[in-house]
């Protein structure tokens, strides 16, 4: 299956080059990697560059357009991102968040689902956060809800679902729609 991922990163310095190492690392890599920086005032842009330079399927892509809706940023950059791609003929396309890591088999796991199930439109694993001594799931994590931050999409699913919608509780209105016009969401 071929993926493509859309990641806006606004002000990520800190966190993405570690995202960059776990996508990097995955046991299968997408097909197209694209990472938008939303007007970033740090080396946000550096660290996008430096990755594009060093692995030919991830694409730097700088947003600059001033007018956004401060609430919709983000998914302003994705779809910045998402009219820009150069892989049309993708299977599945992921929103994925700058300041998360990937477990080794993530991308792998993700099409395992996909390839079980034609049914399944929308799937994604949990968030969680490591401790020294332990891993504990987000709080506030709703098992049969797959956050924004780390969502896949049949692109089927995508296209019947209208894509993202660009308002409040897109992640939540999504999976209702899908539901709603028969698909599946899995979370992992």
């Amino acid at each position: 299956m071929k993926i493509l991922i859309i990641t806006p990163a606004f002000n990520e310095e800190k966190h993405l080059q570690l995202l960059i190492n776990s996508v990097v690392q995955q046991s299968v890599v997408p097909n197209e990697w694209i990472i938008v920086d939303d007007k970033s005032t740090d080396e946000t842009s550096n660290v996008i560059q430096q990755a594009s330079i060093n692995n030919s399927w991830i694409r730097y892509l700088r947003k600059n357009n001033e007018d956004s809706d401060y609430y919709n940023s983000a998914l302003e950059a994705f779809y910045y991102g998402y009219d820009q791609r150069k892989t049309h003929d993708y299977d599945l396309i992921m929103k994925l968040d700058a300041d998360l890591v990937l477990p080794k088999t993530y991308l792998k796991n993700i099409i395992s689902e996909f390839s079980k199930n034609p049914k399944i439109g929308i799937c994604g694993g949990v968030c969680v956060i490591k401790n020294s001594d332990s891993i504990v799931i987000e709080s506030g994590t709703n098992l049969d809800h797959i956050r924004g931050a780390i969502k896949s999409y049949r692109r089927a699913c995508f296209e019947d679902i209208g894509g993202i919608s660009k308002k409040m509780g897109w992640d939540t209105l999504d999976e209702h729609t899908a539901r709603y016009k028969g698909w599946t969401v899995k979370v992992l």
